[in-house]
């Protein structure tokens, strides 16, 4: 396109010396001739243009294309990324409740092997309990994540019972202590099984308390 203007403009100028030098009359036949000839350049120059700014808005168009297409690119690149944090945040969570799981199942089996230490005395209905046998199917229920009823007539009282021939003895047929089912002494006896499982497990279960004033005993995992 540029060499063609070049050669309009040369060829405009040579027909402006040969007029005015008077070689070149603009009605004859050479005239005509050479105003073609500029006709000629011309309307080839002007479609070189119109080809030029078609080749532009298709270049444009390319490239709107490919920024769009390297822009959803990018996108969709994004998404599985993010599914893959998704998917790697969920694996690890469950790969630390199963570790959870399992430490707390070897906590269960050291607890269960050694049930007999930080046992206690307790009465229930009258009768005196070794906390072992309750601790032991506590820690059974633990093990298939189920909990327990806390016994709603178990009391402990830390001072020792009065002894059989004393003035504040009293006792069954069986000449054991009877002691009263007071709220302190079941609040006492709670407290002092909480402490011995958590003695045992390394953790304290947790208790719940229902509107019918029962405790239930749960180890989370």
């Amino acid at each position: 396109y540029h060499n063609e203007v070049l050669v309009l403009k040369k060829t405009i100028a040579e027909m402006m010396e040969k007029i005015e030098s008077g070689s070149l009359a603009v009605g004859d036949d050479k005239g005509l001739f050479e105003s073609k000839k500029i006709d000629n350049i011309v309307d080839k120059a002007s479609g070189d243009v119109v080809d030029s700014v078609d080749n532009v808005a298709k270049s444009v168009g390319k490239l709107e294309k490919s920024n769009q297409d390297s822009i959803n690119s990018q996108v969709e690149l994004m998404k599985t990324m993010d599914e893959r944090l998704t998917d790697m945040q969920d694996y690890m969570e469950t790969q630390t409740k199963l570790l959870l799981a399992q430490t707390r199942q070897r906590q269960i089996h050291f607890a269960m092997a050694n049930v007999q230490k930080f046992s206690f005395s307790y009465t229930e209905h009258g009768r005196q309990k070794d906390s072992a046998a309750l601790v032991e199917e506590v820690l059974w229920l633990f093990q298939k994540n189920f909990g327990l009823i806390i016994p709603e007539h178990a009391i402990y009282a830390e001072s020792s019972s009065p002894m059989p021939g004393s003035s504040g003895f009293r006792g069954n047929n069986r000449g054991q202590p009877v002691q009263d089912e007071t709220e302190e002494g079941k609040e006492a006896f709670r407290n002092k099984l909480l402490e011995q499982l958590e003695m045992l497990l390394g953790v304290k279960p947790t208790m719940e308390s229902t509107a019918d004033g029962q405790h239930i005993l749960r180890l989370d995992f």
